[in-house]
């Protein structure tokens, strides 16, 4: 069996989406062939100053302290000058600590200390690095360069996703740390074996300045999200739009449509739950990113009696929610192509119905069109018209009919992606 020591600042028990994805690699590759170890590091005790080592019956993790780099008091009060703490970034930047907070640099330096030592005393016949953070590409290919291990570097994003965005026009500063970004992707990408992505627009996106052969792995479904999850609550018709809103997506269209549709239609047990949308770190007059004021944008449009949106919730009581509801909101993002965004996949993995406006013309239009997971909604008048009709539906049946195609759902399932890489890597290997 081909050993494989993976690196990711992303892991279980820090529950956020990037998690999930070291862990399918972790969970799943020793089914195919692939004895999987895992460096990252300790989210349940992240004071801890220890190497502490785990032993699962898929595999091993070894979780490394933070690394902490301590900015020196002189350069504290030097860089509170506006102009030399933007010349400080810059510096950083072209010296490639693209993640340049003092911290996250402790932490790339962390985990060179570390897995320099782990691999002068452990065989692996392959490395692979996932982004995010930067410096996981950076670490494999200066660890290729001491112990001549292949390695493979894995992208969830793009490193500023606003550059796939087709009206992107970067202003200088977005210009200097694209051209610097680009430079040192390419030198730590021109040893990888091959890199894997989302997307095959953001693969021809990394493609345009690296010759390095790519691949498409999606991020995928976890089924287990669903077992032993049963209705609870059914007496409302519930659409449920789960974790954050992006400004670049195309809300509007369907706030406007359900608008319409409530002075209408005056429905009795109808609610439209935004459940993780209400964040508060987001920025006007971004073309990306999370949205601005997602709450008072909601609300102008829909009464509340009709509308909650919720801070964010543990992804198990997210799981109960979607298994209650009858309808799944995906706004898309058809000025960014390639986009996915994850829980498209759970949407999927869920088997309800999903409502997706408008077509992106792209990944989840395509998706959503092969599975038969969906329907696809343009304007605000189809929306509309959509929505009585599934009501009504809902109304005479109490329940609303599925017509997925589980055999093609399922190879989106993270099972299944991570067969796709493994048989990649064996390939590589032979």
């Amino acid at each position: 069996m081909k050993k494989i020591i993976i690196f990711s600042y992303h892991a279980l028990p820090f529950d956020v989406i990037a998690s999930y994805r070291a862990n399918a690699y972790l969970k799943h590759f020793s089914k195919f062939g692939i004895e999987p170890t895992l460096v990252t590091h300790d989210w349940g005790s992240p004071d801890c100053k220890e190497v502490r080592h785990e032993k699962l019956a898929y595999g091993r993790v070894i979780r490394i302290p933070k690394g902490l780099e301590l900015t020196p008091k002189w350069r504290v009060q030097f860089e509170k000058i506006p102009f030399l703490n933007k010349l400080g970034i810059l510096l950083r930047w072209v010296s490639g600590y693209l993640d340049n907070d003092p911290q996250m640099i402790g932490n790339y330096k962390s985990y060179l200390k570390h897995c320099n030592e782990i691999l002068s005393a452990n065989h692996y016949d392959c490395m692979l690095g996932i982004f995010s953070p930067h410096h996981h590409l950076r670490l494999c290919h200066t660890l290729h360069e001491n112990f001549k291990i292949p390695y493979i570097l894995d992208f969830r994003d793009l490193w500023n996703n606003r550059v796939i965005h087709k009206n992107y026009k970067p202003n200088v500063t977005e210009k200097i740390q694209d051209a610097i970004t680009k430079f040192y992707w390419k030198k730590w990408l021109s040893k990888a074996a091959f890199f894997s992505i989302t997307s095959e627009d953001w693969k021809n996106k990394i493609n345009e300045f690296s010759s390095t052969k790519g691949i498409v792995i999606h991020n995928g479904f976890d089924p287990e999200m669903f077992e032993n999850v049963v209705p609870t609550d059914t007496s409302t018709f519930t659409i449920v739009h789960g974790g954050s809103l992006y400004e670049h997506q195309k809300l509007n269209i369907f706030l406007e449509g359900c608008k319409q549709f409530i002075e209408k239609e005056k429905p009795k047990n109808f609610k439209v739950k935004f459940i993780g949308a209400d964040r508060g770190n987001a920025f006007p007059g971004q073309l990306s990113g999370f949205m601005y004021n997602p709450v008072d944008r909601i609300y102008s449009l829909l009464d509340k009696n009709y509308c909650e949106v919720t801070k964010r919730i543990p992804k198990q009581e997210l799981a109960q929610e979607i298994t209650n509801c009858q309808l799944l909101l995906f706004p898309s993002l058809p000025d960014s192509p390639g986009t996915h965004l994850g829980k498209i996949f759970d949407y999927v993995g869920s088997k309800k119905n999903i409502l997706m406006i408008p077509d992106d013309n792209s990944v989840v239009g395509e998706m959503v069109r092969e599975t038969k997971a969906g329907v696809i909604c343009n304007e605000s008048e189809e929306v509309c018209k959509r929505l009585t009709q599934l009501h009504k539906e809902w109304i005479s049946n109490g329940y609303l009919k599925y017509e997925g195609n589980i055999k093609l759902i399922n190879k989106y399932s993270r099972a299944t992606q991570v067969q796709e890489l493994a048989l990649k890597i064996h390939q590589f290997m032979s």
